[in-house]
């Protein structure tokens, strides 16, 4: 599970028990852009874990980036946003980003 930090630190705690009950689970931190180097950090975060589920919780640039990793490793994706004014759960597309936050270019996730 790729978390952003609101979500890792409010929503994960209290169901991280009764999910490991049920399944093999990692958390990991989202970085805080949809860049290039975060997703490769991910890919290799995911391919590590063998991973075979990506779930993004969060807002769009967490769940982009999900898609992204996902499509990278051949898993299947999940998302839970946590916001209601991204259309990020939606879309078949990501949008990837500068490590600085500036748009950079879409990705078809």
């Amino acid at each position: 599970m790729l978390a952003g930090g609101t979500a890792k630190d409010s929503l994960v705690p209290p169901l991280l028990p009764r999910w490991s009950e049920r399944l093999q689970l990692a958390v990991e931190r989202f970085g805080g852009e949809c860049s290039d180097p975060e997703i490769e950090r991910l890919t290799q975060v995911a391919k590590q874990q063998d991973c075979d589920v990506v779930v993004g919780m969060g807002g769009g640039k967490v769940i982009d980036t999900a898609k992204s990793v996902g499509c990278q490793i051949g898993a299947r994706v999940g998302v839970v946003p946590t916001i209601a004014s991204t259309d990020a759960p939606t879309s078949a597309v990501a949008v990837i980003y500068t490590p600085e936050g500036v748009f950079f270019r879409l990705e078809a996730a």
